[in-house]
């Protein structure tokens, strides 16, 4: 995303808070932009969380998701995202 990339999460951010989304986990260099960019736009803060830490953040996944909690996990290739699904479904 290059010089957009500040916007481009952030708006993100914004749009995620306007679906019906009970949860919101950041992960990442930018993870600070998508969080503000839900809360802006009325996201409780005690529902948004935002990690630069990938274990502090599987932690916390693993002590909120229940089972049928629908989970989407999006991320660049880079951050190696498949560690959360592999944490969580407990093959990591």
């Amino acid at each position: 995303l290059g010089d957009y990339s500040g916007d481009a999460h952030y708006e993100t951010g914004k749009y995620v808070s306007e679906k019906e989304i009970d949860k919101l986990f950041c992960y990442g260099e930018y993870a600070d932009y998508i969080l503000n960019g839900a809360l802006e736009k009325g996201m409780a803060k005690k529902d948004v969380f935002s990690y630069n830490d990938m274990d502090k953040l599987i932690e916390k996944l693993k002590d909120t998701i229940k089972r049928k909690d629908l989970v989407l996990i999006k991320g660049s290739r880079g951050k190696k995202m498949e560690n959360i699904i592999g944490a969580i479904w407990g093959e990591n």
